[in-house]
């Protein structure tokens, strides 16, 4: 018998099989073409808590967190409860851990010793009160817009005058690892501090820490897709960055790294709360090529 004409059954089987192998090729590629959806985060209030940052108390402790009423974030210190403002990529911003804010604080009023996960930040910006020694307040330092507890500009508040500035970026007075005590060798009697993030001029009022993980422990904890930077302001220590085409926090145990296309959008281009509360630069990235 001639192969086209095969017994209705044969006939039968093979459109069934070769219709079984079309919905198998069709439900694949439907799967593979479906974003990803990236695991749920711990919140507290407006916050979305990204790895390496968590509230779990069965885990470590150096990025261990304390949720107040369901909606203030404390970081833990040296003996020291630290209020969380907001989070970057690199750190976070906390504020003092003592008085309300208030334009001045004493020189001693924001105790930190750097250790092997977080440094004071070369981002911060300073105002420095009643110094002896003039020679460490940098011009141009009073371009950037620094806003006082009340929400007003530094220096309306202030009356025009912002004090002393000095960035910690310069280094000439300050170095990683020191606290703000250093500058009472200058005869100041007290200080503000702002965050001025790269790229822009106005400052966010806190002080900003820089996290990192160390060096000796990072292996193996990075995604393949990611690579590891080191930190600015913390010895031996790094973290992990997605590379360019991949959104994530970088971490094997955290969201990872996943191609842009495969990350679920809202209006085109705003990431889901999953990705966390830090300002991902490859998410920008990703948030470009869905426009």
């Amino acid at each position: 018998m001639h192969p086209l004409f095969l017994p209705s059954s044969s006939s039968s089987a093979l459109f069934l099989l070769l219709l079984l192998l079309l919905t198998l090729q069709t439900l694949t590629s439907i799967s593979l073409s479906q974003p990803e959806a990236l695991p749920s985060l711990e919140k507290c209030g407006n916050f979305s808590i990204s790895f390496p940052f968590h509230l779990s108390s069965s885990s470590p402790v150096p990025f261990r967190l304390t949720c107040a009423n369901s909606s203030t974030l404390f970081l833990h210190i040296n003996h020291q409860n630290y209020r969380v403002i907001e989070f970057f990529t690199d750190g976070l911003l906390v504020d003092f851990p003592s008085s309300p804010c208030r334009q001045f604080n004493d020189l001693r009023s924001f105790p930190f010793s750097t250790n092997q996960f977080f440094s004071i930040s070369f981002e911060n910006v300073i105002s420095l009160y009643d110094c002896e020694d003039s020679s460490l307040c940098k011009a141009g330092c009073e371009s950037n817009v620094l806003f006082g507890c009340d929400g007003r500009e530094e220096d309306e508040t202030s009356g025009g005058d912002i004090g002393c500035c000095y960035p910690l970026s310069d280094h000439s007075a300050w170095r990683p690892g020191d606290d703000f005590s250093v500058f009472g060798k200058y005869g100041c009697r007290g200080f503000s501090s702002w965050v001025v993030p790269r790229g822009t001029n106005r400052g966010k009022r806190g002080v900003k820490l820089e996290w990192a993980i160390p060096r000796n422990s990072s292996e193996g904890i990075c995604d393949p897709e990611a690579r590891t930077v080191n930190a600015t302001a913390i010895q031996g220590s790094a973290r992990c960055v997605c590379r360019d085409g991949f959104a994530g926090d970088g971490f094997v145990h955290g969201n990872g790294c996943l191609r842009c296309e495969r990350f679920i959008f809202h209006n085109r281009g705003t990431a889901l709360t999953a990705i966390g509360s830090h300002d991902y630069n490859n998410v920008h990235a990703c948030n470009e090529k869905e426009e």
